[in-house]
C-alpha cells in the first residue's frame, strides 16, 4: 500500500464520520502535535544543556 492509498482510505473514513466524532479526530491530532512539539523543546533543551556543559569544563 502507497502512501496516497493510505491518505484517500483515511479521507475515505473521514468524510463517513458525524460532526462531533470529526471534532474528537481534530483534537486528538491537535494534542499529538502539541506532544511532538513539547518532545522536540525537550530534546533541542537538553542539547543546549549538554553544550553549554561541555563549553563550561573546557573553562
Amino acid at each position: 500500500m502507497t502512501a496516497l492509498d493510505s491518505k484517500n482510505i483515511i479521507l475515505h473514513s473521514l468524510g463517513k464520520m458525524d460532526k462531533s466524532q470529526t471534532v474528537k479526530v481534530v483534537r486528538y491530532i491537535k494534542r499529538m502535535l502539541d506532544k511532538d512539539q513539547a518532545s522536540s523543546y525537550q530534546e533541542r533543551r537538553a542539547k543546549a544543556m549538554n553544550e553549554i556543559r561541555e563549553a563550561l569544563s573546557r573553562l
